[in-house]
């Protein structure tokens, strides 16, 4: 699979030039597409409206730096910490997320 670039041997049919036409065309018409959709939806303006009310509900104003490490937090006990199947529920999602002390495994009797 890795040994053949199918693009090499589509040269042969194609010229290189319309591939790199076909792909920034691709690109564009993707772009395009979901900004009209968002504005056909009326998503953007839901989006925008709901974190005016959350800005101006919101109790605390966080720094720059207090919202990175929040993120951190955030993708180092959601998105890196495995999943511990001993703990989740029979009804729960896969990729459910576990907070560190949960995926951490028992502890050894002595």
């Amino acid at each position: 699979m890795f040994t053949i670039n199918p693009f090499s041997e589509l040269t042969g049919f194609i010229s290189p030039f319309a591939m790199q036409v076909y792909v920034i065309a691709m690109v564009i018409l993707v772009v395009g597409g979901t900004l009209l959709d968002t504005i056909h939806k009326k998503s953007a303006k839901y989006f925008f409206e709901n974190a005016e009310k959350a800005r101006a509900a919101a109790s605390k104003s966080l720094s720059g730096g207090e919202k990175v490490s929040i993120a951190i937090k955030t993708v180092a006990e959601d998105v890196l910490l495995p999943v511990n199947s001993a703990t989740r529920a029979a009804g729960s999602p896969i990729f459910s997320p576990c907070t560190v002390s949960s995926c951490l495994p028992p502890p050894r009797p002595s």
